[in-house]
């Protein structure tokens, strides 16, 4: 019983430490005017155990759009993040506070760097592009306090009592990395389709697409798990050049399919494939590709909005900016970089 009790204890301290950092930051933020472009808050911590992470104390959202809610509750909430491939590591590297631009989203980012007796912290305040305000001594922001504690005092507070087990206590996830890709392939014209040929016509174009894709899948090593009307996805587990082989022959198949349907406005269509690397939870049978892939892999939303921004009056298969750094298989010269409405992923290649 001690020791349940002391566990007890333990994690409610652990409550009380994070709501201070909570409304300590809640607080400076509201110190300031920040307007409609400012995205959020956040405190990124050196992590001792792991020297090359950093331990995410802190997050909130503000005036985002959902996809980005959907990546910071993904990439961000109780995590742990790597120290080089963001705006945090390069400000705690040159250890000066100042405006950074983000290398996980399209925003610009205040990077405020303190440094407590423990280990050093930044409070970052995420911006629109080319939004984020010149604060004059940004450091004042840390020191603010009334009747409760200041940002740097209610983190101090934190890092002195877990100074060295800070991830294991707060129970941070690790960094993960890919596991699998999504492939996300619809009909450019589909509607079009349903309303000039009507229901019959369009449901059978896309009952052979789907037989057509899941020939391709099984002869390269994937297969097809979830349909969504004319959007059909497929699951590769392995990050390497067979899905963009896969993507080239649904281009041709699909080519080749509306050649020979007499329709007018289906030979107008075009064929969208996106693809796009990213974690996938594996299921209770071990199989990478769960039924809940929709809801727990941002592969997910990266794709199915790089297939939405896709040009409609031709074929296209688009890469994100992950799945271009790790596929193989390409010219990387021959890839062409397009804009995508989305805050975390605001670009993809065009293959």
């Amino acid at each position: 019983m001690g020791q349940v009790e002391s566990l007890k204890r333990q994690g409610l301290r652990l409550t009380g430490r994070l709501a201070e950092v909570e409304l300590a930051t809640q607080r400076a933020v509201k110190s300031l005017d920040l307007g409609s472009r400012f995205y959020g808050a956040a405190i990124y911590a050196e992590d001792k155990m792991r020297p090359a992470e950093l331990a995410v104390i802190h997050q909130t959202s503000e005036n985002t759009s959902p996809d980005h809610l959907e990546f910071v509750a993904q990439n961000l909430t109780r995590k742990r993040i790597p120290k080089e491939t963001t705006s945090v590591g390069t400000a705690l590297k040159t250890d000066k506070s100042g405006i950074y631009a983000s290398q996980m989203a399209a925003h610009d980012c205040i990077n405020i760097v303190a440094k407590t007796p423990e280990s050093r912290f930044v409070l970052q305040l995420a911006f629109d592009k080319g939004a984020a305000p010149n604060i004059g001594e940004p450091e004042k922001l840390l020191h603010l306090y009334g009747h409760e504690l200041s940002v740097f005092q209610s983190v101090s507070n934190l890092l002195r009592d877990y100074r060295d087990d800070l991830s294991v206590k707060m129970d941070l996830d690790p960094p993960q990395s890919p596991n699998g890709v999504l492939m996300f392939s619809d009909i450019s014209g589909y509607t079009d389709i349903i309303a000039t040929e009507g229901q019959a016509v369009a449901y059978g174009i896309t009952d052979r697409l789907r037989n057509t894709i899941m020939a391709i899948a099984d002869k390269y090593g994937g297969k097809v798990i979830r349909e969504e009307g004319d959007g059909i996805w497929t699951g590769f587990s392995k990050l390497d050049e067979r899905a963009l082989e896969a993507a080239k022959d649904i281009k041709a198949a699909y080519r080749d399919q509306r050649s020979r349907d007499p329709s007018k406005t289906v030979k107008k269509s075009r064929i969208r494939t996106a693809i796009a690397t990213g974690y996938m939870e594996p299921s209770l049978d071990g199989d990478i590709f769960s039924p809940s892939i929709k809801y727990n892999s941002l592969a997910f939303l990266s794709a199915r909005l790089m297939s939405e921004s896709s040009p409609r009056g031709r074929d296209f298969i688009a890469l994100s900016p992950g799945a271009a750094d790790v596929l193989d298989g390409f010219d990387p010269d021959k890839l062409k970089a397009r804009k995508v409405k989305s805050t975390f992923a605001p670009r993809m290649f065009e293959l």
